[in-house]
């Protein structure tokens, strides 16, 4: 195929897919207009669920604070993650000085200060935190 028959089909495709579009979302919107109270129920149970797992979390890590029993319930766990702490403008002049970026990528920052926690500045700090995991019951 041609250049100019690629892009003639690419256009043609594009259109396609913004009208198909188009009649799914004005679907998507009918079903939520036509069940708003399922999609309502829906929301509902997902901020209960999110709220609940927020607590339960919170109860488990302090139940491990206080025994040291990494389960504290059945069906959940926890875990030590690691925490990294350190200033902003600090991780960035540190980052600016070995060549990482023009700027400062925190993502990156905290996996090199995982990595590599003896060779860290005494400003960054990395702690073991626990956290609370929860099973599908």
């Amino acid at each position: 195929m041609s250049l100019e028959l690629d892009i003639a089909k690419l256009s043609r495709l594009r259109q396609e897919f913004n009208l198909l579009k188009t009649d799914y979302d004005g679907l998507v919107a009918a079903f939520g207009r036509k069940h708003s109270d399922l999609t309502d129920a829906l929301d509902d149970r997902r901020n209960e669920i999110a709220m609940l797992e927020s607590q339960i979390r919170a109860q488990a890590v302090k139940a491990f604070e206080e025994t040291g029993n990494k389960v504290p319930a059945h069906g959940v766990k926890i875990n030590m993650k690691d925490r990294v702490m350190y200033p902003d403008d600090k991780a960035f002049e540190w980052c600016r000085e070995r060549g990482v970026g023009l700027k400062f990528d925190r993502a990156a920052f905290e996996r090199t200060a995982k990595a590599n926690k003896d060779s860290m500045p005494e400003w960054c700090v990395v702690e073991k935190r626990p956290a609370a995991l929860i099973s599908n019951l």
